[in-house]
Formats: C-alpha cells, structure tokens, sequence
C-alpha cells in the first residue's frame, strides 16, 4: 500500500526521505492498461458486452444451462470464453430471439437481440480479436511478475525479452 499518509510506505519512510514507494511491476502494468482503454470506445462497447454477458449468464442459471458455459470475471479470460464460444453465443441468442421459443421472457428477448447486434458487428468481433492477442502477452507478463516475485526495480532483467 503506498498510501500518503497511513501506507505502509509512509510508515516506513518516517523521516527517511530516501525510501521511495514503487508500485509492483504486475500493478503499474493493470494501472497502465486501465488508463490506456478508458477513453477508448471500442474498449468501452467491448467492456459493456462483456459485462453484460456475465450478467446475463450468471443471474440465470437456465441461460448458464443452456450455454453450458461458466464466465470468470477477468477481462482477458472472459474475452477468451467470449471468441471460443463465439458461434454457441450467436446460436443461444437466435434461440431467445426466435418467436418460436417458449418460455422466454420479453425482457430476455430484448436482451438477447441487442447481444446479438453487438456480437455480430464486424468491429466488435475484429477488435475482440485484437484485444484477445493483446492481452496475451500482457497477462503473461503481469502473471510471470507477480509469480516470480521480482521487484519493481528489476522488471524486465529475468524475462529474457532485453538480453
């Protein structure tokens, strides 16, 4: 914790102006991205899907049944159910939306067919793509970080990336 005032780097510094407090490596890389995507709207409408997604799944346990899926909170393994499931997601939603289906809700409905929409847009799924590479190797490295135990003043001496 490098709080100001009651962190444990403030605590420690005292009257040592020399003790710097330094985010780890893992935590300046999740800090980075968010700062990186926020302002993003692909980020943003992707986020949104995503989110709504595990919503809908989890406070169902008869859509969750019907997908025979499970969705974890975490952005890049979410977008890696998202791609892997993709034509299960596409055929589920046609299903709810299908006037021909029994015992779905119109809420539901209406859900599914903006889901739909969303994943079936050409920009969703080519920056899904994207973004799914891309966090590739920025969870590799944020786990290898936060595994190895390296300090933030040696983070990339191990990785073999810079020799």
């Amino acid at each position: 914790m490098t709080g100001s005032r009651s962190g444990v780097v403030s605590q420690l510094r005292g009257d040592k102006s020399y003790i710097v407090g330094v985010h780890c490596i893992a935590h300046r890389l999740e800090l980075t991205f968010k700062d990186a995507v926020k302002s993003c709207p692909q980020c943003i409408k992707l986020d949104d899907l995503l989110s709504s997604l595990y919503v809908f799944y989890h406070k169902s346990p008869l859509n969750r049944a019907n997908l025979k899926n499970r969705w974890l909170a975490h952005l890049f393994k979410a977008l890696d159910h998202f791609l892997r499931g993709y034509r299960g997601l596409i055929q589920h939603f046609e299903q709810i939306q299908s006037p021909d289906s029994e015992g779905v809700n119109p809420v539901q409905r209406s859900k599914a067919r903006n889901f739909y929409q969303t994943a079936k847009d050409p920009c969703v799924v080519i920056f899904s793509c994207f973004m799914h590479d891309w966090l590739t190797h920025l969870s590799n490295l944020s786990a290898f970080n936060s595994n190895s135990g390296r300090g933030s003043d040696q983070p990339y001496s191990h990785t073999g990336c810079l020799n």
